[in-house]
């Protein structure tokens, strides 16, 4: 291993024994929690005699349901598999002098899957962070209206994330980019997080939809 490869081992290493070392607690805590509840349906209507627009809004609102709760689950899954890669590493470290090689590499392209697997189901549930220090004193019609606005701007930005990302998948597997140690093919990470940015996409389109049916 060349003397620059060997630093970035090393710096890698202190940053798991450190911050992310720590963290692996939280982490299987987190992911175990979606793995608990999983996908639910509560809070959806289930008045009969509706129209079928109606019919088809609800349809899709639990099919989006299903899908971003499935692919949460999965996201904590991969968070607990990475979670106990790092305790594996560290530990090997520590006790054998033998890391698990590459693991850096992997923990980089899971955490970038991870963060794209829960923004489906965060979006699908309203869960993000939100500011109505200006909107909260408006009529509710008025601040759904807002945030069904605010819906579809977000749906834009990861419509364009995605395209953006599927372009990057086209040329990377072009180029046969890899990692640097374990020589792994980088475009398939890529086209995951960009098949996840198209379902957010549509998450935020569903709740826009949503907003302004009066569902929320």
């Amino acid at each position: 291993m060349d003397p620059v490869s060997s630093l970035d081992v090393e710096a890698g290493f202190r940053v798991f024994s450190g911050f992310e070392f720590r963290t692996i607690g939280l982490t299987i805590w987190w992911a175990g929690g979606l793995l608990s509840f999983g996908p639910s349906l509560g809070g959806l209507m289930t008045g009969s005699g509706s129209q079928s627009t109606e019919a088809g809004q609800f349809s899709l609102d639990r099919l989006m349901e299903k899908l971003t709760g499935a692919i949460a689950v999965l996201g904590g899954a991969l968070l607990i598999g990475l979670a106990i890669l790092v305790f594996a590493s560290v530990a090997g470290r520590y006790f054998f002098s033998k890391p698990v090689e590459g693991d850096f590499e992997f923990v980089k392209m899971a955490t970038a899957i991870g963060v794209f697997a829960f923004l489906p189901y965060a979006q699908q549930r309203r869960a993000n962070i939100m500011v109505d220090t200006f909107t909260g004193w408006m009529p509710q019609g008025l601040q759904r209206a807002i945030d069904a606005v605010w819906d579809m701007v977000f749906a834009g930005f990861m419509a364009l994330c995605a395209y953006s990302l599927a372009k990057g998948t086209l040329e990377a597997a072009k180029s046969g980019e890899t990692t640097m140690m374990l020589q792994i093919a980088v475009w398939p990470a890529i086209a995951v997080c960009a098949l996840l940015s198209a379902v957010v996409t549509l998450a935020a389109v569903n709740t826009a939809i949503k907003l302004i049916r009066g569902r929320v």
